[in-house]
């Protein structure tokens, strides 16, 4: 049975987690494996490339606020895009 599997995800240590090393430790690879793995166990996959860029983008201009939720075309066009294609 794969750890995953048999983690109890209701411990405090699930809330967080931190994958840190020098370059080239293996970090993104121990998250493609948990992106596999969830994928192929019909889990919800969700990618964010680059969250700076949504969070850092003074070039965007919002649309529309839904109880202080902003909401810029362009980032949800790529996200659906990302999301679409990881799915």
């Amino acid at each position: 049975m794969p750890y995953f599997a048999s983690f109890n995800y209701t411990t405090p240590s699930c809330k967080s987690v931190f994958l840190g090393g020098l370059g080239g430790t293996g970090r993104s690879m121990i998250l493609a494996y948990i992106a596999m793995y969830a994928f192929k166990h019909n889990w919800l996959v969700i990618n964010v490339p680059n969250v700076n860029k949504w969070t850092q983008d003074h070039t965007a201009k919002p649309v529309k606020m839904f109880n202080g939720l902003f909401v810029v075309e362009e980032h949800v066009v790529e996200w659906l895009d990302e999301f679409k294609t990881t799915n």
